[in-house]
């Protein structure tokens, strides 16, 4: 696993890094948050992120990392003790905070966790890209009628949502579920769920 570290001073950056070397792990170098986000697909990896930097506070950095949605673990590392940005951190999924300089033990331990996050996220990755692949052989209006079926809507509900009557939603229910060859409710809404469908956005668009 690669360990990308974001630290923007010079002498904590090349210390945890010969740390996290020595740790077994290869290291990647940003002296800035700003750099990071922009560098464009990065190889799967743990991010070590420097909680105070000029041209961006990790905390920034975080809320850029969530927005889209990024699967890499990060670990704050900060030399302050302030308690708010510690709380904003983990609200937006920092994996762990540690205080500069991080012992060896501490440090080994948030990688070794990070290891397991991103093998977990790989996992749930695979499941989520399998059951889009399947869904992706229905029409717009099957579709439509999924949905509704994985909100808990009845056909008749559906129908009207749609406009069009119960006996077509029953219609387009049993296309959907011979095209993805399941046989009952739950196992429909299985691949649903796996898929990852933001149900209440679908709703809203």
């Amino acid at each position: 696993m690669i360990v990308y570290i974001v630290d923007d001073d010079s002498v904590s950056r090349r210390a945890i890094g010969m740390t996290v070397q020595r740790l077994g792990y290869n290291v990647k170098y940003f002296t800035s948050g700003r750099s990071l986000v922009e560098e464009g697909t990065l190889e799967p990896g743990c991010i070590l992120l420097d909680l105070c930097m000029p041209d961006g506070s990790g905390i920034e950095i975080l809320e850029q990392l969530y927005d889209r949605r990024s699967t890499f673990p990060v670990v704050i590392i900060t030399g302050l003790s302030d308690i708010g940005a510690v709380v904003r951190a983990m609200k937006l999924g920092a994996l762990d905070v540690l205080i500069k300089p991080p012992q060896t033990e501490a440090l080994a331990s948030a990688i070794e966790q990070s290891e397991v996050v991103l093998k977990k996220g790989a996992w749930r990755h695979d499941v989520a890209a399998e059951a889009e692949r399947k869904l992706s052989c229905l029409t717009p209006r099957e579709r439509d009628v999924l949905l509704g079926l994985a909100r808990g809507f009845p056909n008749k509900t559906i129908g009207h949502d749609l406009g069009i009557s119960s006996r077509t939603v029953e219609i387009h229910r049993a296309h959907l579920m011979s095209k993805l060859n399941v046989h009952s409710l739950s196992e429909l809404l299985r691949i649903v769920y796996d898929a990852e469908w933001d149900l209440n956005k679908e709703e809203d668009a």
